[in-house]
């Protein structure tokens, strides 16, 4: 049954972007629905074909924002600007968004699934595995989600709180690129956080 359904959105998304490339030149327009672990689109092109992969986190996306983000994807192509258009910009920093893809999410980064804390509605998880004991941890602003190095737990409350803080701001600082007014960001002792990579 998920086999016909991405086989099913996988026809969607190639139908939609063979409407948009047409319009930019392209004679062959092919798209793969990827399980990657972050939200991307990577392609490979020549003259008048391109083949498209795309996160299938956009599985179940409005037709309106899938044509959008190709329509981005081949004027940056051509060298052009354009930013995401409002619709499909609310539609991937809506809460439900990271609400319906942050179990997959996790389970994909390999993080623990039980959330540690809530902080300022961002959820803060443990990855499962250690990282790089340099390193803090990672965030996603479309999962409005923190996974934490576990090498973290064995430092005192205020190097954990100071690390959430930092990776919060990241989410923040991709909700501004985004558009997002109003967003701010937090305050934090930033020489607590002293050995690691920022």
């Amino acid at each position: 049954m998920a086999t016909q359904k991405k086989a099913t959105e996988q026809a969607r998304f190639e139908s939609i972007a063979q409407a948009v490339g047409e319009k930019h030149g392209y004679d062959s327009v092919t798209v793969e629905l990827s399980n990657y672990a972050d939200f991307k689109m990577r392609w490979t092109r020549s003259y008048h074909w391109i083949q498209f992969q795309v996160s299938d986190y956009m599985m179940g996306a409005p037709d309106e924002v899938i044509e959008d983000i190709f329509e981005c994807v081949f004027s940056r192509i051509e060298g052009a600007t354009r930013d995401y258009s409002p619709a499909t910009t609310d539609y991937l920093t809506a809460n439900k968004f990271a609400q319906t893809h942050r179990a997959t999410y996790l389970k994909r980064h390999k993080a623990e699934s039980e959330m540690f804390k809530e902080f300022h509605g961002a959820h803060v998880h443990f990855a499962k595995n250690e990282m790089d004991t340099s390193r803090i941890g990672f965030a996603s602003t479309l999962m409005n989600t923190i996974i934490l190095n576990p090498y973290l737990k064995e430092f005192d409350d205020k190097v954990i709180e100071n690390a959430i803080a930092h990776e919060y701001n990241i989410i923040q600082e991709g909700l501004s690129m985004f558009g997002k007014k109003g967003v701010k960001p937090v305050e934090y002792d930033i020489k607590a956080l002293g050995g690691f990579r920022l």
